[in-house]
């Protein structure tokens, strides 16, 4: 396995990982808190823009909420579900009907992480 680090925000460190698939080449994953995405409007890529990274959302409780390569399909299509489930469950966290013009953030919404 391979590691690659990066800023999603100034506040946030993400690493995508690199697992063997059944094919020759390396897949790339990156976990992330859903929140630290927003404002992404399309799915990052490696290999010269050739593999999409395939992306584990993750609640605020760091559990697992989707599995996506198109993010902007999951933003527009499974998110108004994710959103109306969570605001419940996660009341004190951001969650904005427009999540591509949100800034991503960490933390919630009246302590950000420092």
């Amino acid at each position: 396995m391979l590691k690659f680090v990066f800023a999603a925000c100034e506040l946030e460190r993400l690493i995508i990982k690199f697992f063997v698939g059944l094919a020759i080449f390396l897949l790339p994953v990156l976990a992330a808190k859903l929140q630290a995405l927003f404002g992404w409007t399309e799915t990052p890529k490696v290999a010269r823009s050739r593999v999409p990274v395939v992306i584990h959302l993750l609640s605020p409780a760091q559990r697992p909420l989707a599995v996506t390569a198109d993010l902007a399909s999951f933003w527009q299509n499974a998110y108004p579900e994710v959103r109306k489930e969570l605001r419940g469950r996660y009341p004190k966290h951001p969650w904005p009907e427009d999540p591509l013009t949100a800034q991503a953030q960490q933390g919630t919404k009246k302590r950000p992480a420092r």
